[in-house]
């Protein structure tokens, strides 16, 4: 299939932080707020930032770092008062016509795509502040885990022993005779 104009584009993501049930934050690296499906992104433009994600085909167990800089000091008590870990982060990245600056659309191709989903492990803030102007410039620093790092670090299964079974079972005792075999050498195969 042969084009016959080149279309200029560009990539910006877009974050959202589900906090609580109440409160979801969501914003971009985008120069302007800009709605999709129904999802109001502030623009944040260079007040955003992210660590460099390589693009890779596999899910990635890999961590993000997420900045925001510009935070007034009239939001700092409500940026305070909110306890971020354990939120739910989705991010996505659009594709961008930079001639138009609309989502390019094409047909049977999702844009923006998800290209991260994690939970906020935790967070910081940093102040700069200049005292002969008596300003102070505020920004967010947050890490994020993606969920498949989360997976790969979980540990799965149970003990095999008296205790653990009754926990579970309190009527079973198919494993009573486990601390008997713990040190036993079994030849399994060997002619008898």
């Amino acid at each position: 299939m042969a084009y016959d104009t080149q279309v200029a584009i560009q990539t910006h993501t877009f974050i959202e932080i589900v906090v609580n049930s109440t409160l979801t934050l969501t914003f971009s690296d985008y120069f302007k707020d800009y709605t999709i499906d129904s999802i109001n992104f502030t623009g944040l433009g260079s007040l955003m930032s992210l660590t460099n994600q390589p693009s890779e085909i596999r899910a990635s167990g890999k961590e993000i770092v997420l900045t925001v800089s510009g935070i007034p000091d009239s939001a700092m008590q409500s940026v305070l008062s909110t306890d971020y870990r354990g939120s739910a982060v989705r991010m996505y990245r659009g594709v961008f016509d930079i001639v138009t600056g609309e989502i390019v659309v094409t047909a049977g191709v999702t844009n923006p795509a998800q290209a991260f989903r994690g939970i906020l492990t935790n967070w910081g803030i940093t102040e700069d502040h200049d005292h002969p102007s008596l300003s102070s410039s505020n920004t967010i620093v947050y890490t994020i885990a993606s969920e498949v790092g989360l997976l790969n670090n979980k540990i799965t299964g149970r003990r095999t022993n008296p205790t653990d079974q009754r926990k579970f079972f309190p009527t079973d005792a198919s494993m009573d005779r486990v601390p008997n075999l713990m040190r036993s050498d079994f030849n399994f195969g060997a002619p008898q």
